[in-house]
């Protein structure tokens, strides 16, 4: 009789009857008394709202007011969470009283099912006056993940579309105060975007454009974009431009020594080249030449062509290297749009100059080494042998990264127009109410 009585008066919200069955009985709270459904008479109150009952509860002196609290019903939720999911503002507040029990803070901070905090769980319900009043008390539920690591952000996306579109509000008030965790991903390795686009049916263009949507989905494209939203496969090109940056800075000083090494050496390849240049002045004869011409020029004309042209390639694409540093380095750092290019870029250059100046070299060597017989020598054999072992292996390395660059750099422009485009469709009041 006692228990019906006093679920009675929870479900009526009659605090002064709950309060007469305390008095009567002192210790009826303590036993606990539970429902159906495991849920105590704070449970009731706290769903239907009944601020009276709930601080009568919660200002009773009993050793068993804390637990109350704290109580889990069948589904694993505590008194608090029933009043986030049910948007019971009045009794989440009471959270600011003195007099209420130390437990309903502790409540309101404690997880629930499947790791689901009561931001959660405000989310997934659409309270969204809960959440801005939760908010500022819970700030560290904000990046918090549940069970299959969803934040609040992949909470907005939970369910079907027509949820989604029910969230609409909501999800623009955490576009404006939490848009610096929307790019966590979850246990299956996707982000909110990723959802979204799961829910809504739309493709990564549909995205970017916003055409062909209706305007409660037009809005929320327009607060994913305004928070730069990106999908998961966005987010791991975007690495690969961050790290194509931290090599840019860990590597700019050796590259520019040897960039500069290679560069000097090709220089003094053509002023100083294998065999040294004429000393005298001779217009007449098999070999008419002038002081300061090479003499390899006359010997060994096909060499010497060749010699030219792979030195001047070292030479330009090792100044190449050298400027593209020094413009890297006078500009800040947000400046680069295509990291990922750039890198391409110095690599190309470097790959050029570094072949460049080895065919120089064999070619140097092959003219200077003496030939047995007509025949090359060992030590030409030697340097064409090294020199060819050098550079395969060098073109294979740069071919099979060719394609890997060549898509990093596509997708990192895909990502650039995102982020471009982060001022999204015009809309300005533009979310409308879900269905």
């Amino acid at each position: 009789m006692a228990k019906e009585s006093l679920f009675d008066a929870a479900y009526k919200g009659d605090d002064e009857v709950l309060s007469r069955l305390c008095e009567e009985n002192p210790n009826l709270l303590n036993r606990n008394y539970l429902d159906d459904e495991h849920r105590n008479v704070l449970h009731i109150s706290a769903i239907l709202g009944h601020e009276k009952c709930v601080i009568e509860i919660l200002q009773w002196k009993s050793s068993s007011t804390y637990h109350t609290c704290l109580a889990r019903d069948r589904n694993g939720r505590n008194p608090a969470h029933l009043a986030a999911i049910h948007g019971r503002l009045n009794i989440l507040k009471l959270v600011s009283r003195v007099e209420v029990c130390d437990g309903w803070f502790d409540a309101l901070t404690e997880v629930a099912d499947r790791g689901n905090n009561v931001l959660h769980l405000c989310v997934k319900y659409n309270q969204l006056e809960a959440l801005k009043f939760l908010l500022p008390i819970f700030p560290e539920g904000i990046g918090a993940k549940n069970e299959d690591g969803m934040t609040i952000w992949h909470m907005a996306f939970y369910g079907n579309i027509l949820q989604v579109k029910r969230r609409a509000e909501l999800i623009r008030f955490l576009g404006q105060r939490t848009s610096n965790i929307v790019n966590i991903k979850n246990a299956n390795d996707q982000t909110a975007l990723d959802l979204f686009l799961q829910r809504a049916n739309l493709s990564a263009d549909d995205f970017k454009k916003s055409k062909s949507v209706e305007t409660v989905i037009l809005g929320i494209i327009n607060v994913l974009h305004q928070s730069k939203a990106l999908t998961a496969e966005a987010i791991s090109k975007r690495q690969i431009a961050d790290d194509c940056l931290e090599f840019l800075e860990k590597s700019k000083d050796a590259i520019m020594v040897v960039a500069s090494l290679i560069a000097t050496m090709a220089f003094q390849a053509m002023l100083n080249p294998p065999g040294g240049v004429w000393q005298d002045d001779s217009l007449d004869g098999p070999n008419p030449h002038r002081p300061g011409e090479s003499m390899m020029a006359q010997t060994h004309p096909k060499y010497y062509r060749r010699l030219v042209v792979s030195s001047t390639v070292a030479f330009v694409s090792s100044l190449t290297t050298i400027l593209m540093l020094l413009i890297r380095g006078r500009m800040p750092k947000d400046f680069i749009r295509y990291p990922t290019l750039v890198v391409v870029l110095l690599l190309i250059a470097m790959f050029m100059s570094v072949t460049a100046i080895s065919v120089a070299y064999a070619i140097s060597v092959a003219i200077i080494a003496p030939s047995v017989r007509g025949h090359l020598s060992a030590v030409k054999e030697i340097a064409i042998i090294v020199t060819m072992v050098w550079c395969f292996p060098l073109i294979f390395f740069f071919i099979t990264n060719a394609k890997a660059s060549k898509g990093a750099v596509a997708v990192e422009k895909e990502l650039q127009e995102v982020l471009c485009s982060s001022e999204g469709p015009d809309s300005n009041n533009i979310l409308g109410d879900g269905e």
